[in-house]
């Protein structure tokens, strides 16, 4: 679990601090994210891009069962996190996603 990889005693007060936030807004969340990153990179735990990368292979329709871990911790921690909504994480993004995927250097 990213917790138990983290430093638990910090993990969870960055990633429940986007339900302590005034604002809803995507914004908000991604900097809680940027904050989880960031303290996860200070803690040597770099299983981080887990969560993005268990929805990134759910869109693709082959779900990487060895993220889910993450997905599903950051789900217990931060679960108004945007990435957790049905819509982005649809199989009905492949289009786009390998199109972005394709203009990339």
């Amino acid at each position: 679990m990213l917790s138990a990889l983290c430093d638990a005693r910090g993990l969870v007060p960055i990633l429940s601090a986007s339900s302590d936030r005034t604002s809803s807004s995507e914004e908000c969340h991604f900097t809680v994210y940027v904050e989880f990153v960031a303290h996860c990179r200070a803690q040597g735990c770099l299983r981080y891009w887990e969560p993005v990368g268990y929805r990134t292979s759910v869109i693709r329709g082959r779900p990487n069962e060895g993220f889910r871990c993450g997905w599903e911790e950051l789900r217990r921690v931060c679960p108004d996190w945007p990435g957790f909504r049905e819509e982005r994480y649809d199989e009905s993004l492949r289009a786009e996603l390998e199109r972005q995927e394709a203009e990339e250097p």
